[in-house]
């Protein structure tokens, strides 16, 4: 007897082909269809994300546990989550072995702080003018500058060693020739905060190159009518950029200075090539040292790590919500 046959038979006879019901009956199937790859797609994006994060968050994770852990069991090779003993000795030791860490917060602050300010106010300037001006060369200008963020960093590090160690601003100290009996007026920066404001202040600090293209997409997408009203009511070009623009572009604001609080927070190949020879050396400089004096001692070695990215980590919190905002403002034109 053809069961599968008879069932066919019937279900014909009830939903007529071609009917409402059979219509009906379709869409529920495909909704059902629907519904099932979209459960699994969405199991498989949360064991996705969930596995990258457990890759990406373990390293920090197991240098916070053992910063707070015994000497005995910070070698250990087996992945523990909580210690079984909490302690702060390890940043204990930090201090009395290394007493001079804690005031480096105060220098590279400094750095960044300062190179952060001065790339906000060019980045945000070039920024704007490439996109609001076009001129002869100006698509020039804007691949030069993407191309600056595209080179490694290593590549600059011994060309701004020999530029710094005989400063010329503006070619001012090869005209004072004249003056000086034939040789050159040139001043050596090296070893000093300027060796990263310098930069900074000419946009062509560390990754200028993403803040500029970041303001300039921001921008980009931003109605240039509203700069137009401003100029009918007798703004001029400078004063509709600070009252109209940069108010409104707050979180494009706030996401460049995160990135570039992030790069000289954690510069360490400008640091190792400009400041190796002063006091006023980063942090990462400084956590490279304290390795190399003090490798046998690995608890203090993971509390002076939790100390150096403790701030990087306070800022990237604080402002996450207005990364997404900034590096998605200027996707769309409106």
């Amino acid at each position: 007897m053809d069961i599968s046959g008879n069932l066919s038979r019937y279900k014909e006879k009830l939903i007529p082909a071609g009917s409402k019901a059979e219509r009906n009956l379709n869409k529920i199937k495909k909704k059902m269809k629907y519904e099932t790859t979209s459960v699994l797609y969405r199991v498989f994006r949360y064991v996705f994300l969930i596995s990258i994060s457990f890759i990406v968050f373990r390293p920090i994770f197991i240098m916070l546990m053992r910063s707070l852990a015994l000497e005995d069991d910070v070698m250990t090779l087996s992945f523990v989550w909580l210690p079984l003993n909490y302690t702060f000795t390890n940043f204990q030791k930090l201090i009395v072995l290394y007493p001079h860490f804690v005031p480096l917060f105060k220098y590279t602050g400094i750095i960044t702080l300062g190179s952060t300010a001065l790339s906000l106010v060019t980045c945000s300037i070039t920024g704007y003018g490439l996109s609001r001006y076009k001129f002869k060369g100006s698509g020039i200008v804007f691949m030069l500058a993407i191309i600056t963020y595209i080179f490694p960093l290593y590549m600059a590090s011994l060309p701004r060693y020999v530029q710094f160690h005989g400063f010329d601003f503006l070619g001012l100290g090869q005209l004072a020739r004249i003056f000086n009996n034939g040789q050159p007026l040139t001043i050596n920066v090296i070893d000093s905060y300027w060796v990263y404001f310098i930069p900074a202040a000419f946009g062509v600090g560390i990754n200028s190159g993403l803040m500029i293209y970041l303001f300039y997409a921001f921008f980009k997408a931003m109605p240039a009518e509203l700069e137009e009203a401003a100029r009918v009511d007798g703004a001029g070009e400078w004063r509709a950029l600070l009252h109209i623009v940069l108010p409104m572009s707050r979180s494009a604001i706030i996401t460049v200075a995160l990135f570039s609080f992030l790069n000289g927070w954690g510069d360490f190949i400008f640091a190792l090539t400009l400041l190796s020879g002063t006091e006023i050396a980063p942090t990462t400089l400084s956590l490279y040292d304290y390795i190399g004096q003090f490798s046998g001692n690995w608890g203090a070695v993971m509390a002076v790590s939790v100390f150096a990215i403790a701030p990087a980590a306070i800022m990237l919190i604080a402002a996450q919500r207005y990364i997404s905002a900034g590096l998605t403002a200027g996707s769309v034109k409106g």
